[in-house]
């Protein structure tokens, strides 16, 4: 369930950086900066979720 959560968060993050964009755009941009920052190690901006 945390892993939604954290889906969710990803969303509200990129939607905060760009107002104008769509749900659906947001998704589709977090998406690829989780591919990225798995391909690459780097760690996401802001906090993370604790697994309970």
């Amino acid at each position: 369930m945390w892993c939604v959560a954290e889906a969710f968060y990803a969303v509200l993050r990129v939607r905060r950086e760009a107002p104008g964009m769509t749900w659906g755009a947001a998704q589709r941009q977090a998406a690829l900066n989780a591919e990225k920052y798995v391909l690459t190690g780097m760690e996401q901006d802001g906090p993370r979720l604790k697994a309970a």
